[in-house]
């Protein structure tokens, strides 16, 4: 994303296909961005859209925000008291 973190916080793990697969994926807030230099892998594609949390909620709410993995990142972080709805 080309941004830095000073603080990391960990909002634990999430098995994202249980008896399916083994994968297991570890969560994270980061917190005081930075932006720096950075380099993609040649596959890689990512563009950073800034939001509001209104917005966010509202992309919730009305279906558009669909990755399982931010969602519970997103409801994570609510229940863990570092985002207020």
């Amino acid at each position: 994303t080309s941004f830095s973190a000073k603080e990391w916080i960990s909002l634990g793990e999430l098995l994202p296909a249980p008896g399916f697969a083994n994968e297991k994926q570890y969560l994270y807030l980061a917190r005081d961005l930075e932006p720096r230099e950075g380099e993609l892998d040649e596959d890689e594609i990512i563009e950073v859209v800034r939001m509001s949390q209104a917005e966010v909620l509202e992309l919730v709410k009305n279906g558009s925000f669909l990755d399982g993995k931010s969602l519970s990142i997103l409801l994570r972080a609510i229940t863990q008291g570092f985002i207020s709805i």
